[in-house]
């Protein structure tokens, strides 16, 4: 049987996802704003969850961040449990943080430079598996 969510916690997943992105394209929530002809205090309701996001709006953050429509929430209800906490955006707002910074990095990296970086995440992690 099929968790189902309260749509209060669809909300805030389909908040942090619209931070997370807007973030990642360095976009500030002013830029973001005027963008979607919303005020900006809009967009911060929209990313702490108070204020649901109707399917017009979502079409048009999607169009604006270069998402689908799907981005938004297919994350939270497709990933099993194990899944999600790998590639959940973080429990805390520093952690979040640090994943938007290593992604706005990773992607000013030469290809050589990023598949050189992912080696060594990767052999960071064997270790630490190993242990």
């Amino acid at each position: 049987m099929t968790k189902t969510r309260s749509p209060k916690d669809a909300d805030v997943y389909a908040g942090e996802m619209l931070r997370y992105r807007r973030q990642e394209l360095g976009l500030t929530q002013k830029q973001l704003a005027e963008y979607t002809g919303v005020t900006f205090q809009q967009i911060q309701k929209y990313e702490k969850g108070m204020n649901r996001m109707g399917v017009s709006r979502l079409s048009d953050f999607a169009s604006c961040l270069d998402v689908s429509v799907s981005y938004f929430y297919e994350d939270e209800y497709f990933f099993d449990s194990k899944d999600k906490e790998l590639y959940n955006l973080g429990e805390s707002k520093e952690n979040s943080d640090l994943i938007i910074k290593l992604v706005q990095n990773f992607n000013c990296l030469q290809e050589d430079q990023k598949q050189l970086l992912l080696d060594v995440i990767q052999s960071f992690i064997s270790k630490n598996n190993d242990q």
